[in-house]
């Protein structure tokens, strides 16, 4: 009885610590492993923003936690490392926004790290980050990228659709962001509707008609 009772109690114990991190959807952060995603690069003042809010938000569950966000500034010397994984050294000057750099020693406060580690990034992450993947499995998420200058007329076209799953109007295509989206979708000509799952992309097109048939075809 007294053996039933404490497998009974592991299992609970167990089922705890697993709905814990459930509720954590950044738990997998390590305290002394700051982690930030490139925001932008100042050359002249030899200084790299970092978002920090995933790491920071590490130990939060909740509804609003995505409410607010948390970020870091990191000014460089001629002392500070840059390098990748494999020790080879990386020209910080060159970095690409939504980059993913662990900082050491970590700080919140602004200041001069010691070190700044950039990290592979796999094509979730890069997807997730660039906001192209969908929520929730059985939906969608559409994303319309075009010209720099350019008319935004598809993408507002798109917007208005008031699509399940959610529209992210990418703007205009930039080729300093660590996704290229030319590059990893070879796209031809801009602009450009592509259409996600939670994992892969699943429609690229530049027409509206071929995107409204994928759409209905896929109807719940």
């Amino acid at each position: 009885m007294i053996r039933k009772k404490t497998v009974v109690m592991m299992l609970s114990l167990v089922l705890l610590i697993v709905t814990g991190c459930a509720n954590k959807p950044y738990g997998h952060y390590k305290d002394n492993e700051m982690i930030g995603f490139v925001e932008s690069v100042d050359v002249d003042e030899q200084t790299i923003n970092f978002d920090i809010s995933e790491w920071t938000k590490r130990d939060i569950s909740g509804p609003n936690m995505n409410d607010w966000g948390a970020g870091y500034t990191a000014k460089l010397t001629k002392s500070t490392i840059v390098e990748d994984e494999s020790g080879n050294p990386v020209n910080w000057q060159e970095l690409k926004s939504g980059q993913k750099v662990q900082i050491i020693p970590p700080k919140t406060s602004n200041d001069t790290p010691k070190k700044l580690l950039v990290l592979e990034m796999s094509k979730h992450e890069l997807y997730k980050r660039a906001g192209l993947l969908a929520n929730n499995k059985g939906t969608f998420r559409t994303t319309v990228i075009d010209v720099p200058g350019g008319s935004n007329k598809l993408s507002n076209t798109v917007l208005g659709m008031k699509l399940e799953g959610g529209v992210n109007v990418g703007g205009s295509y930039d080729s300093n962001q660590v996704l290229d989206v030319k590059k990893e979708f070879e796209v031809e000509s801009l602009p450009v509707i592509l259409v996600f799952d939670t994992d892969k992309l699943v429609l690229k097109t530049e027409r509206l008609e071929e995107f409204k048939k994928f759409m209905e075809e896929h109807k719940e």
